[in-house]
């Protein structure tokens, strides 16, 4: 038996699955690792805490399934923004900076003013320099950390540095480099320009390949430090996002997916590059080469495991009771509206339409009533309003409308959130079955069109299936209609107090 295997860097996460060589799940398994938190806004991850993480789910996924030459080909999903540095003996120079970090607010201001939002934004395509991209973190690292950043050789992202570990090739793709605001999404390479004024050298970069590329086989040095074989493909995979929505058929025009993810991202298929300088789309390469999506994001599922982790981590004696399944039992108690509690669940800033990096998590109208799964349905009910903001700018943008939503990702797991979303938005929400993988299943489409196994991206999606569909129940999205006014009035009126 020949198998396929495809691992997904998230936020806090690996995900992986093994697949057979008709694109079959064999087997799934998922690591979680610790990110260190700092003050100013700084998260980072040891490079070593990665490395564990990679190697047990290799591990986890062939030992006693798979032979290593087994393997036929390995696939990537990867965050796009979260870097990570060696210098030139490849020893990590300082600790890598998630995408989540928040540290350099001052080089964003910087670089729009020296750039201009408008030639930012016809050069890579990003309506803005965000908080969470690159660039500036790189120019906050030259201001801050000289003396490291000069010992900086190589600029990774996460898939990339594995990659660079198995092959010897130091590659990354157009849908993980688009955000980096130093890459141009009109000629595919990288913006010489804003090279210069976050004062890093191309030769520190990685070469361009499309997303989905095959990169080399294993080399005999990775083979030894994995335990994998050299008769195994390795492919450049896409970034998560970009990735997650191939594995949810978000192929066509008309089509919107949303991941609920640490992010929640709302992504909608273009034919082509879009350009509006009077009023800008964030606009970005997907999976598949030469097509597009456009995208709205806001805080998704992290803000439940925020909630989790903060709050509920005593009230599970029985460790075989899924927290998150016990949020959801209690939360669905809570009359709709959560008894007049609000949440601007913006723990991360807030993107479309109120773009704002300063933004914070707000509960509003806190009484003695509320309890604790209160406050949980009025985190789902504040995602689920920050979605339909988000769905109210695009269908604006594109002039039209979408008659329902994908739903992939850890958070769409949850029924009572799934059903929330669907009676906010008023639209049909479907789950891919295995969603919290999908991300996996859009490197396997990659993988397999890359080596031989479907000739297009429908045939490989021919076996797409969902595991629960809803529909907006009408008194609900009554009541909701008038709550989400109400959110509307309250992050309009806060926005400039952050």
């Amino acid at each position: 038996m020949k198998y396929f295997l495809t691992i997904d860097f998230g936020t806090s996460a690996l995900k992986s699955a093994l697949y057979d060589s008709c694109g079959g799940v064999v087997k799934t398994y998922n690591q979680e690792y610790d990110l260190e938190y700092g003050e100013s806004g700084i998260i980072e991850i040891d490079l070593k805490t990665l490395e564990d993480a990679f190697y047990k789910v290799v591990h986890n996924n062939i030992d006693g399934v798979a032979d290593p030459g087994d393997i036929m080909a390995i696939g990537f999903s990867s965050s796009a923004e979260t870097m990570l540095f060696l210098n030139n003996n490849d020893e990590q120079v300082i600790k890598g900076i998630t995408w989540m970090d928040t540290r350099a607010v001052e080089e964003v201001e910087e670089l729009t003013k020296l750039f201009g939002q408008e030639e930012i934004y016809l050069k890579t395509g990003q309506a803005k320099i965000d908080v969470y991209y690159p660039a500036p973190k790189l120019l906050w690292l030259y201001k801050h950390q000289k003396d490291k950043f000069d010992k900086i050789d190589k600029i990774f992202f996460m898939k990339d540095y594995f990659i660079y570990k198995l092959t010897g090739r130091f590659v990354s793709d157009d849908s993980v480099l688009n955000t980096t605001t130093y890459w141009n999404i009109n000629s595919r390479c990288y913006w010489e320009e804003m090279l210069m004024a976050i004062g890093i050298h191309e030769n520190k970069l990685p070469e361009i390949l499309y997303p989905g590329d095959n990169v080399a086989h294993i080399s005999k040095q990775g083979a030894r430090l994995y335990g994998l074989s050299t008769n195994t493909m390795i492919n450049v995979g896409a970034q998560d996002q970009m990735s997650g929505a191939l594995g949810a058929g978000n192929i066509e025009e008309g089509i919107l997916s949303v991941s609920f993810g640490s992010a929640m991202m709302a992504l909608a298929s273009v034919d082509d590059l879009i350009f509006n300088k009077k009023d800008p789309l964030s606009c970005s390469p997907s999976a598949l080469k030469g097509r597009y999506m456009v995208n709205g994001y806001s805080t998704g599922a992290i803000a439940m495991r925020w909630f989790r982790d903060a709050f509920c981590k005593g009230d599970v004696q029985n460790s075989s009771v899924n927290l998150y399944d016990l949020i959801d039992i209690e939360s669905a108690k809570v009359e709709v509206g959560s008894d007049g509690l609000l949440m601007l669940p913006f723990i991360q800033g807030s993107g479309i339409p109120l773009e704002n990096d300063e933004a914070k998590g707000v509960f509003f109208g806190i009484t003695p009533n509320h309890t604790k799964y209160h406050f949980s349905r009025a985190l789902m009910e504040g995602v689920a309003f920050s979605l339909k903001e988000i769905i109210d700018t695009l269908e604006t943008k594109l002039n039209y409308r979408f008659d329902n939503i994908i739903c992939i990702g850890g958070g769409a797991k949850s029924k009572l959130w799934m059903q929330i979303v669907s009676d906010v938005t008023r639209l049909k929400v479907a789950v891919l079955k295995n969603s919290d993988t999908v991300a996996c299943d859009g490197a396997m489409i990659l993988l397999g069109l890359a080596n031989g196994l479907w000739n297009s991206p429908k045939e490989a999606l021919d076996k797409m299936e969902f595991s629960q569909e809803y529909t907006p129940i009408f008194v609900n999205s009554s009541k909701y209609s008038k709550i989400y006014d109400r959110f509307i009035k309250i992050h309009e009126s806060i926005n400039s107090l952050y």
